[in-house]
């Protein structure tokens, strides 16, 4: 039990590792595209994908946000 819940601790700090690094570029993507489809959407109508889009960005910036507090 004791090896098990050492494997487990090692996979989950390297977990945290890759999805915490360079959290200001990732961050710094989110709202670039939402920028992209923002500016879009002030000269045409958005197709239903991209409100989708824009709307999963802006939850995933949320999130990013929280997590980089």
């Amino acid at each position: 039990m004791k090896e098990k819940l050492k494997v487990i601790k090692v996979f989950l700090k390297d977990w945290h590792q890759q999805h915490s690094q360079n959290m200001d570029g990732k961050i710094m993507e989110v709202k670039n595209q939402m920028s992209f489809l923002d500016s879009k959407g002030e000269e045409t109508d958005l197709m239903e994908d991209e409100m989708v889009e824009l709307r999963e960005l802006s939850v995933n910036l949320h999130y990013m946000a929280r997590g980089s507090l």
